[in-house]
């Protein structure tokens, strides 16, 4: 572990992403971060006599998460390498968590950091704006019945990931309205709208469905009717 660890003092939440400790790997430090919505559109029409709302389509852009950081170094080189480092760790898609909170954030850097000086050497002030989805982690659920009920507590629609591993062959069957052919015994054949891909032993199955949307879940209660009872992993993230 570098000295200037050693001395250093952490102070703010402890954050992590795509599991990485930042304070350990880039001396960041958690100032402060706040959530904000994304814009809503709203697609409506008053009802006749004024006394409600037809809605037609509701739909929201990513939520923003910001967060500032405390990023220092044995000396200013390190300091801005550290930003840098930091800056770069969320270029691309990435998984952040923060604190004890059992949400974590899909997130997506959404342009240059703001990087400014403290006035205490080696230490510089880095704030990141990132496009965020809030979710808490992955849920898989199995199941080997026709019909399939779940519960998402979720608060929004999100993507689906269906995996039905049948126990012998199958030419054709009906997964709630799409319909999948030629199933191997003991192959998993998955839908996946977490990713939107169909796959079965590592190949691009897409062509032996129907599929014109990959499935989701909604929020509440959801069901999902197969056409014979076939073992089913479901796996989503409840999305907030």
């Amino acid at each position: 572990m570098r000295t200037y660890i050693e001395r250093d003092h952490q102070v703010g939440d402890a954050v992590t992403v795509d599991g990485i400790d930042v304070y350990q790997a880039y001396n960041a430090d958690l100032q402060e971060y706040r959530m904000e919505p994304g814009k809503l559109t709203v697609d409506y029409q008053k009802r006749i006599g004024r006394s409600g709302f037809l809605l037609f389509n509701c739909d929201s852009d990513p939520k923003i998460l910001t967060m500032a950081f405390y990023v220092g170094g044995e000396d200013d080189d390190e300091a801005q390498i550290n930003a840098a480092r930091l800056t770069q760790s969320c270029a691309r898609e990435c998984v952040i968590r923060i604190g004890s909170s059992r949400f974590e954030y899909a997130a997506l850097l959404s342009g240059a950091p703001t990087v400014e000086d403290t006035g205490v050497q080696s230490y510089l002030l880095v704030t990141l704006t990132l496009y965020a989805v809030r979710r808490l982690p992955l849920v898989s659920l199995d199941f080997n019945a026709a019909t399939i009920r779940l519960t998402n507590p979720g608060t929004a629609a999100s993507g689906l990931r269906i995996v039905l591993t049948p126990t012998q062959k199958i030419t054709s069957m009906q997964v709630g309205d799409i319909t999948v052919k030629d199933l191997e015994a003991g192959v998993p054949f998955v839908i996946d709208g977490l990713s939107g891909t169909v796959t079965a032993d590592g190949e691009n199955r897409f062509a032996d469905t129907d599929l014109t949307d990959f499935p989701c879940i909604e929020p509440g209660e959801n069901e999902i009717i197969l056409s014979q009872a076939v073992p089913t992993t479901l796996e989503y993230y409840p999305t907030f």
